[in-house]
């Protein structure tokens, strides 16, 4: 991710965790990695909302002004789908 979008934004991973939502365990938490994206020029909203945009969806969430995308939610398959979605992006901004 570095390599294809590092110079068009700030890439980081951040360790985390993710609350498993419902049914028995409501509020465990599952440790997760985390990649936190931000861009000079975009705000977090702008960049959540071109990313939600894309073909397919890619969901996030915002935390500090930085774009969450955890990778948990992400299958190995569809590691290409986010590449490709974040270069779309990249080359909207600079072109």
């Amino acid at each position: 991710l570095r390599r294809m979008c590092g110079d068009v934004f700030q890439v980081r991973l951040k360790d985390s965790a993710s609350v498993t939502g419902g049914g028995s365990a409501p509020e465990v938490g599952l440790p997760t990695t985390l990649i936190a994206l931000r861009h000079e020029r975009l705000s977090a909203h702008d960049l959540e909302a071109r990313l939600r945009a894309a073909e397919p969806p890619i969901i996030t969430r915002i935390e500090e002004d930085e774009v969450l995308l955890d990778l948990r939610t992400v299958a190995p398959e569809e590691e290409t789908l986010v590449l490709r979605a974040l270069s779309s992006i990249a080359a909207s901004i600079s072109g």
